[in-house]
């Protein structure tokens, strides 16, 4: 969270040559999250729906861009 308690993120992605790409539109309810990837420069209207287990570091559900749906993954380490 930042200073105003709004929830704030960035993810990498090494095999695109990308790196901290600031998420928007996070939501989180109950263990549904959801978010959108903040950048002009990343086409195609990236979105991740998913749900939070019950450890609270992993998720996992599906991420669409440009008309494709695939499932996706990740855990805090």
């Amino acid at each position: 969270m930042d200073e105003e308690g709004s929830l704030k993120g960035s993810m990498e992605f090494p095999s695109q040559g990308v790196s901290a790409v600031e998420l928007g539109d996070i939501m989180i309810e109950e263990a549904k999250i959801s978010f959108t990837l903040d950048d002009p420069n990343i086409q195609g209207d990236p979105k991740f729906e998913g749900t939070i287990d019950e450890s609270g570091k992993k998720i996992s559900g599906e991420f669409s861009q440009s008309g494709y749906t695939g499932t996706f993954s990740m855990e805090k380490e």
